[in-house]
């Protein structure tokens, strides 16, 4: 069955259910970087001065879901403060991910953005972190599937255009931290302790993938897929995502090839401080 079919089948379902405010489509499928293996993000907008009712997403999770499977939605933080609940479901055949969504916190947060206050914490799922912003990159690029009363859609006009002072706040907070990153990796080269510069190398990859998103105005959503959106930008290193991969190819317990690696990502980080 078609994808917009099976959308459309989760929508009338979830719609009716107390507590529910909106619901839209996020994730890869929103921003239109999917493919065939691509999950349907649905989120789940809700009010927590009001509540939401669960049993009533896990009755209809239980009707939609391929299997009949029973207890396949968390409670309200049951993912932690960021990632605050949901379930994983199959619907047609399609894998399929709720996320609950407190609108309150939603607000707060983009508020937070629009002043430049950039915040990142631990997060499962979230190898480089969940950094306050993805709440307002989601905003900015979900599709919204059921909006009675325009919340969504109100908030949506405050991500247009690209704010100046989130986009410096990105920019200072990441670029900074992609040296610092470096830095603290070439620690681990006497050693030769791969995990460790591997880690280093990987956050400040992820920082620069959020520097390079700010300088082309577009809104990071998660790590998955990051470097290859950062390669089509029109402002970035040339051939960035090959440039990416040899520094993590050489991130091996050969003393020779750890610096190598460090080497060519502070050339990397040169080159996009070039880009200012």
């Amino acid at each position: 069955m078609e994808v917009q079919h099976t959308i459309n089948r989760i929508v009338d379902n979830l719609k009716p259910i107390n507590g529910v405010r909106a619901l839209v489509l996020g994730g890869s499928r929103a921003r239109g970087s999917h493919n065939i293996h691509s999950d349907i993000d649905i989120g789940i907008y809700y009010d927590s001065g009001i509540g939401l009712d669960i049993s009533g997403i896990q009755h209809v999770a239980t009707i939609i879901d391929d299997a009949s499977k029973d207890n396949l939605v968390t409670p309200i933080d049951g993912w932690g403060p960021w990632i605050n609940g949901g379930g994983w479901l199959s619907v047609n055949q399609y894998p399929v991910d709720i996320l609950y969504r407190d609108l309150n916190k939603v607000s707060t947060v983009m508020e937070q953005c629009l002043s430049g206050e950039i915040t990142i914490d631990y997060q499962p799922g979230h190898p480089h972190g969940f950094i306050n912003s993805i709440y307002f990159s989601e905003i900015a690029l979900c599709k919204i599937l059921w909006d009675p009363s325009g919340i969504i859609g109100e908030l949506k006009t405050r991500t247009i255009p690209y704010p100046p002072e989130f986009k410096k706040a990105i920019i200072e907070k990441f670029l900074w931290e992609a040296t610092f990153a470096l830095d603290t990796g070439r620690k681990g080269i006497y050693k030769t302790d791969v995990a460790y510069i591997a880690g280093c190398c990987f956050r400040s990859l992820s920082c620069l993938n959020q520097v390079l998103f700010a300088l082309n105005e577009c809104y990071w959503m998660n790590e998955k897929g990051a470097v290859a959106i950062a390669d089509s930008f029109c402002v970035a290193p040339r051939q960035y995502i090959n440039k990416v991969n040899a520094i993590l190819g050489l991130v091996t317990n050969d003393r020779n090839h750890l610096e190598g690696s460090l080497s060519l990502l502070r050339d990397l980080i040169l080159e996009t401080e070039s880009l200012m």
